[in-house]
């Protein structure tokens, strides 16, 4: 998180679009009943793997306290379905194109 506060504080980055991909939501997913999120971060009080990604969504949202939220474009992906990858790349592509 800390590179994501030093993005957006940034004066540099201010216009810029930013697009964070949270990627292998499919591992994520079968690996949180192995590695509980609440073991690592103690404020999060979800049950399931899309609470969890809420949460780490969230959490990179306040990072970018200050931003432009229009600016802003979060993607979970799983590079594996390539059709879905294909459908992801080409909205943040568009979104990158119109926003510059």
């Amino acid at each position: 998180m800390s590179l994501l506060d030093k993005i957006s504080n940034e004066p540099k980055f201010e216009k810029t679009p930013l697009l964070l991909f949270l990627n292998e939501i499919d591992v994520f997913s079968e690996k949180l009943p192995l590695f509980p999120l609440q073991n690592f971060m103690p404020d999060y009080k979800g049950n399931s793997a899309n609470d969890a990604m809420d949460f780490i969504e969230g959490l990179a949202r306040k990072s970018l306290t200050g931003r432009n939220e229009s600016l802003i474009r979060v993607y979970r992906t799983c590079l594996i379905n390539t059709d879905e990858m294909s459908k992801v790349l080409e909205n943040a592509f568009k979104s990158i194109l119109k926003k510059t």
